[in-house]
C-alpha cells in the first residue's frame, strides 16, 4: 500500500511485460518454440512406444499430434480411480478421467503427462503402469 510504484498504476506486470516482449522481438522465443517441439514430438514417440509395449491390447490410445498428454481408453466397464492408488504405491500416477468431467463420467479413461518428464522416466514410468495394469486387471492381457 506504502509502494509508489503500485499506487501510481505501475506494477511488476509491466517490466516483466517488456522483458518478454524483448524476448519475442530478438526472437528467443521463436527459438524456444522450435526446441520445444523437437523435445516434446521426442517425448510423445518414446512413451507411446513404450505404453504399446506395456499397456494390454484392450487399453487404446491415439497418438497426439501435440499438446502435453495422452489420454487412454480402458473398456466401458474398467474405472481408473480403482488403480491409482496401487500406482503411486508404484511411483506413477496419473489423472483418472472422472477428474475432467462434471457429471463424473470418463471413468474409464485417464489422462497421462509427458510434457514435463525426460525420456528415460516416461519409459520406465509406462513400464510400472503397465505392472499396475497387469496386477490389478489381469483379465485385460488375456
Amino acid at each position: 500500500a506504502g509502494s509508489g510504484l503500485l499506487t501510481s498504476g505501475g506494477g511488476f506486470n509491466p517490466f516483466t511485460s517488456e522483458i518478454v516482449n524483448s524476448a519475442i522481438r530478438l526472437g528467443f522465443l521463436r527459438t524456444h518454440i522450435r526446441k520445444l517441439k523437437t523435445v516434446y514430438r521426442q517425448r510423445i514417440e518414446i512413451f507411446c512406444d513404450h505404453l504399446k509395449e506395456y499397456l494390454p491390447g484392450h487399453v487404446v490410445f491415439e497418438v497426439p499430434e501435440g499438446g502435453y498428454f495422452i489420454w487412454v481408453r480402458f473398456p466401458d466397464d474398467v474405472d481408473t480411480n480403482s488403480f491409482r492408488e496401487a500406482a503411486r504405491k508404484q511411483n506413477v500416477d496419473f489423472h483418472p478421467g472422472s477428474l475432467f468431467s462434471h457429471r463424473k463420467e470418463l471413468k474409464n479413461y485417464m489422462r497421462l503427462s509427458f510434457a514435463f518428464y525426460d525420456n528415460m522416466i516416461l519409459a520406465e514410468g509406462a513400464r510400472r503402469l503397465g505392472n499396475v495394469i497387469l496386477n490389478k486387471l489381469p483379465r485385460l492381457y488375456g
